[in-house]
């Protein structure tokens, strides 16, 4: 069951099984293995990608149908591959553009 609904949510965000397991730090054959239901993520782990993709444990593992509201977060691609340091930059320079669209009298879409 987590399989297919991992799947599910890591194509809605548009991402590789690579670049999940690069963000996890696992293989990509871990993730294959997770998402053909040979295996399961640790806990931990699995806390890891209910919050990255906006889902609940419940949901992944089968627990509830109740299909994920996902939040149109286009950021999260955005943030793959880079370390702390990178991503506060990144947030940091979003934020001065959303200052300077706001003081330009620009409209702000999400």
């Amino acid at each position: 069951m987590i399989g297919e609904r991992l799947q599910m949510v890591r194509k809605h965000y548009r991402v590789r099984q690579a670049e999940l397991a690069n963000i996890l730090g696992v293989s990509k054959f871990t993730v294959q293995s997770w998402e053909q239901d040979k295996s399961n993520p640790s806990y931990e782990t699995l806390a890891k990608i209910c919050q990255m993709y906006h889902v609940s444990s419940n949901f992944l593992l089968g627990l509830t149908d109740q299909l994920p509201t996902y939040q149109e977060d286009s950021s999260v691609p955005l943030f793959q591959g880079l370390n702390e340091e990178s991503q506060g930059m990144l947030k940091s320079y979003a934020d001065f553009l959303r200052v300077q669209q706001k003081s330009s009298g620009e409209s702000i879409s999400k």
